[in-house]
């Protein structure tokens, strides 16, 4: 287990001690959102940055406290250890540069109370004991809490952060294992543990900011700011590089109440809940992204895939009460050769051999995700629609049952469901539902309309129902069952 974290109250003397300046604001307790920064006075700026504060900084991050991908390459400058464990990992991305440092330091804390040898300490070892070890995101809920998201668009989400966190620690614990003071410091002793590579992973995503200059990084005391829908400050960086937060022009916070960034303007609930532990209805985009399932009587399936080269996905949205489907696989996963699709298998320059779709006779393979405008000058191209019309219809119809036959409140026997995930469950079930019922009445008005069209009427006949066209086809294909 993680070590409990240090007070929030003796926060101010660590802020002290490394050069951060409360300006204008100070450390409170917020009700229901733990710590958050508070004005200290009035703060007032017009929109023409006239004011009583003008445009002087709320609060003020020295840049050397930011920890960014280049930051940690500095420290293994100063840390020969660490050096040799980034060396053994191969300089991974920015991320997981970061997280190794923060399990470092986390793994060093554990270390610090029986005594035995970590990491070379840093401002950042002090502050990583303040952060929270409760965080609200999905990927650290239980097995019974995730649970309360079937059905929905985290559901797979979540279950791929977890497997991929599985591995990651796997590889680290591989390549590190063979390193004395890291097999000493993480595994002797299972120091190191999954929760806790989820824990640096969770702080990772809900804390980091995208600074101008650095990209992304973590600054401490700036990342103890709230979010809020409608937010009265910035972060920034200054002409040295320090990190401000800043009043936007045209506000006014009282003295004593709460000031709030914006943690993102075009988030989904989703995604706001999968990153940050909660869901903000008022500042969330009321959209949703959710993984096609393969037709599993297709035997053009796999080389479709291969050819995709991308996760088949469906977007969906609704701005201003119009709702909108983005699909570009579907307009691929609804062809088959009779349509003039056709794979095969080519030898290039190098000897090798590549498998290439051909699109009436031309080669596609370069715009197997274009589908789509591919098929607008085809006489056909109202059934080929159609067809991805009920497709997606019949998808996005399972995936409503499953939403509404997943319990959101019932605790499972045995099990300690959290209030706030029982709530945060409950909140994306409502958005991804109500979503889901919009796009079905949309995609069945786009039915009615593709089935009145002559090409489809000539095509199916008086008889055919466009449900039943691919058991029509099959005595025709047999190999190709698929329409």
């Amino acid at each position: 287990m993680p070590p409990a974290p240090l007070p929030i109250e003796i926060l101010p003397d660590w802020a002290r001690l490394n050069g951060v300046e409360f300006l204008n604001v100070e450390l409170h307790h917020i009700d229901g959102k733990g710590f958050g920064l508070v004005a200290t006075q009035r703060l007032s700026l017009s929109a023409d940055h006239e004011g009583a504060i003008d445009d002087a900084p709320l609060a003020k991050v020295p840049r050397d406290l930011a920890l960014s991908g280049a930051a940690v390459d500095e420290y293994a400058k100063v840390d020969h250890n660490f050096r040799q464990l980034l060396d053994a990992m191969g300089h991974q991305s920015s991320r997981v540069r970061i997280l190794l440092y923060l399990l470092a330091h986390l793994a060093s804390s554990k270390q610090d109370r029986a005594g035995g040898q970590g990491a070379v300490p840093t401002p950042w070892t002090e502050y990583a004991k303040f952060l929270p070890r409760e965080i609200l995101v999905p990927t650290l809920w239980s097995e019974s809490e995730r649970d309360l998201l079937q059905g929905t668009s985290l559901e797979a989400a979540v279950n791929a952060k977890i497997s991929s966190l599985h591995s990651e620690l796997d590889e680290l614990r591989t390549k590190s294992s063979e390193l004395p003071f890291w097999n000493a410091l993480f595994w002797e002793q299972d120091t190191v543990t999954l929760e806790d590579w989820a824990l640096v992973d969770a702080w990772y995503r809900s804390r980091c900011l995208d600074l101008p200059t650095v990209g992304e990084s973590m600054v401490p005391i700036i990342d103890m700011a709230n979010h809020s829908s409608e937010p009265d400050a910035y972060y920034d960086e200054d002409t040295e590089g320090d990190v401000e937060i800043l009043l936007r022009p045209g506000f006014t916070v009282a003295s004593g109440n709460e000031v709030t960034i914006s943690y993102g303007e075009f988030k989904s609930a989703a995604e706001m809940l999968f990153t940050y532990g909660f869901i903000d209805r008022n500042a969330s985009t009321d959209e949703m992204k959710l993984w096609l399932d393969s037709l599993p009587d297709d035997p053009l399936t796999q080389a479709k895939l291969h050819i995709f080269e991308q996760f088949p996905t469906v977007r969906l949205s609704r701005t201003e009460g119009t709702v909108r489907w983005d699909c570009p696989y579907v307009h691929l996963m609804v062809l088959n050769e009779e349509d003039g699709l056709e794979f095969r298998v080519l030898q290039d320059t190098d000897g090798g051999r590549q498998l290439k779709v051909f699109w009436q006779g031309e080669d596609a393979t370069d715009q197997a995700a274009n589908f789509e405008t591919l098929i607008q000058d085809h006489p056909l191209c109202p059934l080929f629609r159609l067809r991805a019309v009920i497709v997606l219809a019949g998808q996005l119809t399972a995936r409503l049952g499953r939403i509404r036959n997943t319990p959101t409140s019932e605790q499972p026997e045995g099990a300690q469901l959290r209030e706030a995930c029982i709530q945060a469950a409950g909140a994306l079930k409502d958005i991804e539902v109500s979503l889901l019922e919009a796009t079905l009445a949309a995609l069945k008005e786009q039915e009615t309309h593709l089935l009145a069209d002559d090409a489809v009427k000539a095509y199916l006949g008086p008889t055919e129902d466009p449900q039943n066209e691919q058991d029509s086809t099959e005595a025709t294909n047999e190999e190709d069952d698929f329409s």
